[in-house]
C-alpha cells in the first residue's frame, strides 16, 4: 500500500434537501467559508461522509483510525458488508476483538469508522440495515460511549430514511443543557433567587451530521503531486492550468490519471483532449469488485452520457432524477427522468451510469453532470454523431442557430455548444465565424482550432467590430490563454497597427500577447504601456504583456517610463499642495 500523503481534507455541511451548486461551495471553500476539518468532525459522535467515486472517502476514513490509533485513543476500522455478513469482531481491519472487550468494560470513549454503504448495498440491499443492528447490538450500552463515522457514496444515501435509520439504531447521546450545567457547578450560595438554577436538565440528542467531501484545493492537488513523485511540480500544475484542467484534478483519482498522463506524454493535453480523456476515464468505474458486479459497456455509457447531456441542454434543466427514489416535487420539475429518455435500458444500467464519478450529486435523489463544460462537451458530441449518422443537418443547425429581426444569430443559451460542435464540423464553424466569431473564443477550446482558423477567427472579429466603441464581447483569461499561439505573431501585430482605436480589440490582442506570450509582439505591446493617450485597462493590458514577451531592455524602458512617470506626478503634488517640491 503506498504511503499516506496528508492533505488536511476539508468537508463542507450539508442541509437536508439542500442545492448543492459546486461552484458556489468551490468559491465559499477558498475564502475558508463552510469549511469543516477533521478536527471538527471527530468529536461529533455520528457522522456521515458523502463522496463519490475516487474522492479517497475509504482511505480518509481508514487513516483517521489509524492516525487515532497512533495517538492512543480506541479506534476501529470495517467495512459494512463485512459487519453485515461477520458481526463486528470478525469484520474489523484496524482493531481487534480484544480491544473493543477492554473497551466495553471500561468508561471512555472511542471511535468506529464504517465504509461504506453503497459497497455494502451493491451486494445486498438490506446489508446497511443489518449492519447498524450488529453494531447496536455489539455495542449496547456502550453506543452512548461511540462516535460512529458512515462513509457514502451520494447517490446511494437516502437522506431521510437513512438519516432516520442511523438516528433510532445508534441514538446519539443525549447532551446535557451547556448554560446549565455550568450554572449548576457555581457556588449555589453566591446566587440570589433569580439567578437560582435547577438541576441540569437533558437537552435533545445531537443530530447525526452529514457531510461532503470538498474537493482537493490547488495547494493540496501540489502536495499530492509531489507525493506522488512528480518531479516538476511547478510546471506540472502550471500545464493543468494553462489547459484549464483544474477541474479534472480535484479528486485524487482524477490527479492519480492526470499525473499518469503527465508521465507518459510529458505535458497536459489541449483542453479538449482533457476533457474527453477525463470522460472516457470517468465512464469507467474505478472499483473493479463492484464493475463486476454490476458491469456497463464504456460505449453505452457513453451513448447514456451523451443523451443526458443534450436533454438537460435542451430542456435547460441541470439534474437527474436517480431511479426510484423519492424526490421532493418541486425539484421533480427542475430535472429530467432517465427512463423517459433511456428507454431501452433497465433500471439496474440507468443506475450504474448514474453512479459513475461523471455524476455528482445535486439533491439526494439527484444527480447532475460533474462539470457544466462536461454536460455542453457531451451534447456537442451527441449533435455531431446525429450529423455523422445522417441525421438532417438543417435540424440539427436549427437546433443552435436562428433568424430574428433580420438578422442570422446563435441561439445564446447553445453558443457553447456550437462552440465545442464547431472544432469537429467545418460548417457549423463557417456559421459562426460569419455571424459571431467572439463565440469560437469565448466558449468551447479555442486551442483545438488550427492556426489558420484562430487567424481567421481573429481577423474577422476585428473587421466586424471596426467603428464600435463597445463589441459586447467579454473574454476571461482562460479562453484568451486557449486562443494564443506565437504563431499569431504577425497576424496580431498586423491587427495592433489596423485596429489601435479599438478598446476592446487592442485590449484582446495584448493579452493574447501576454498569453503566449509572443516576444515578436512585444515592442508594440511597449508602445501602449507608454502611450498616455490610451484608457488606464489598455495601459496595464500592455504592461503585462511586456512583462510576460519583452526582452530586458524593453523592460528596462518600461520601468523607467513608470518611475519618471511617477516622480511627475510627486512632483506635481508637491506643487500644488506646498508651492515647491523638496530637493
Amino acid at each position: 500500500m503506498p504511503p499516506h500523503i496528508e492533505l488536511d481534507r476539508t468537508f463542507w455541511p450539508l442541509g437536508d434537501g439542500e442545492e448543492y451548486d459546486p461552484d458556489t461551495l468551490r468559491a465559499k471553500a477558498n475564502f475558508g467559508l463552510n469549511l469543516m476539518h477533521w478536527s471538527d468532525l471527530l468529536t461529533m459522535t455520528r457522522v456521515v461522509i458523502l463522496a463519490e467515486a475516487g474522492t479517497g472517502k475509504t482511505h480518509e476514513l481508514r487513516e483517521a483510525a489509524r492516525r487515532f490509533r497512533r495517538e492512543g485513543k480506541v479506534a476501529f476500522f470495517c467495512h459494512i458488508e463485512d459487519l453485515a455478513t461477520d458481526g463486528l469482531e470478525k469484520a474489523l481491519s484496524e482493531g481487534n476483538v480484544e480491544e473493543v472487550r477492554s473497551w466495553l468494560a471500561g468508561d471512555h470513549s472511542a471511535w468506529f469508522f464504517l465504509d461504506s454503504v453503497d459497497e455494502a448495498r451493491l451486494t445486498n440491499h438490506r446489508y446497511f440495515d443489518k449492519a447498524l443492528r450488529e453494531l447496536a447490538q455489539a455495542l449496547g450500552y456502550a453506543t452512548s460511549r461511540a462516535h460512529i463515522f458512515i462513509t457514502a457514496r451520494v447517490s446511494d444515501w437516502r437522506a431521510t430514511s437513512d438519516f432516520v435509520l442511523v438516528k433510532d439504531t445508534l441514538p446519539p447521546p443525549a447532551r446535557r443543557n451547556t448554560v446549565a450545567t455550568q450554572r449548576a457547578e457555581q457556588d449555589t450560595a453566591t446566587l440570589d433567587a433569580e439567578t437560582e438554577v435547577k438541576p441540569a436538565e437533558q437537552d435533545t440528542q445531537d443530530d447525526v451530521q452529514v457531510v461532503q467531501l470538498a474537493p482537493l484545493t490547488a495547494d493540496q492537488m501540489r502536495q499530492f503531486a509531489a507525493g506522488q513523485g512528480v518531479q516538476d511540480v511547478a510546471a506540472f500544475m502550471a500545464a493543468i492550468t494553462r489547459a484549464d484542467a483544474d477541474i479534472f484534478a480535484e479528486r485524487p483519482e482524477d490527479l492519480l490519471e492526470l499525473i499518469a498522463y503527465w508521465n507518459e506524454h510529458g505535458s497536459i493535453g489541449t483542453h479538449a483532449e482533457m476533457i474527453a480523456f477525463n470522460i472516457d476515464k470517468k465512464l469507467v468505474e474505478p472499483n473493479p469488485d463492484r464493475d463486476e458486479v454490476r458491469p456497463l459497456a464504456q460505449a453505452k455509457a457513453l451513448e447514456g452520457a451523451m443523451l443526458l447531456a443534450a436533454a438537460l441542454t435542451l430542456t435547460r434543466k441541470n439534474a437527474i432524477l436517480l431511479p426510484d427514489r423519492p424526490v421532493d416535487p418541486v425539484r421533480v420539475a427542475q430535472a429530467i427522468e432517465p427512463k423517459e429518455l433511456l428507454r431501452d435500458w433497465d433500471a439496474r444500467d440507468m443506475q450504474t451510469l448514474l453512479d459513475r464519478p461523471l455524476f455528482d450529486e445535486a439533491t439526494y435523489g439527484r444527480v447532475r453532470f460533474h462539470h457544466r463544460s462536461v454536460r455542453e462537451y457531451l451534447t456537442a458530441q451527441w449533435l455531431l454523431h446525429l450529423l455523422e449518422s445522417g441525421k438532417s443537418r438543417r435540424a440539427v443547425e436549427g437546433l443552435l442557430f436562428a433568424h430574428r429581426y433580420g438578422l442570422d444569430i446563435v441561439i445564446p443559451s447553445l453558443k457553447p455548444i456550437a462552440a465545442w460542435l464547431a472544432l469537429r464540423d467545418e460548417r457549423v464553424r463557417a456559421r459562426i465565424l460569419t455571424i459571431a466569431p467572439e463565440i469560437l473564443i469565448e466558449h468551447g477550446d479555442p486551442s483545438g482550432l488550427p492556426v489558420e482558423i484562430r487567424v481567421q477567427l481573429l481577423r474577422q472579429f476585428a473587421n466586424l467590430n471596426e467603428g464600435r466603441s463597445d463589441t459586447g464581447a467579454s473574454f476571461d483569461m482562460t479562453s484568451v490563454r486557449r486562443l494564443a499561439d506565437p504563431r499569431l505573431a504577425t497576424t496580431v501585430l498586423d491587427l495592433l497597427h489596423q485596429h489601435r482605436e479599438n478598446e476592446d480589440v487592442r485590449q484582446l490582442l495584448l493579452n493574447i500577447v501576454w498569453q503566449g506570450p509572443i516576444p515578436e509582439c512585444a515592442e508594440s505591446a511597449l508602445s501602449f504601456a507608454l502611450d498616455t493617450t490610451m484608457d488606464p485597462h489598455t495601459r496595464i493590458c500592455g504592461i503585462w504583456a511586456v512583462g510576460a514577451a519583452g526582452n530586458k531592455e524593453q523592460k528596462r524602458r518600461l520601468v523607467e517610463a513608470v518611475l519618471l512617470n511617477s516622480v511627475r506626478r510627486m512632483s506635481k503634488f508637491f506643487l500644488r499642495m506646498f508651492g515647491s517640491v523638496p530637493q
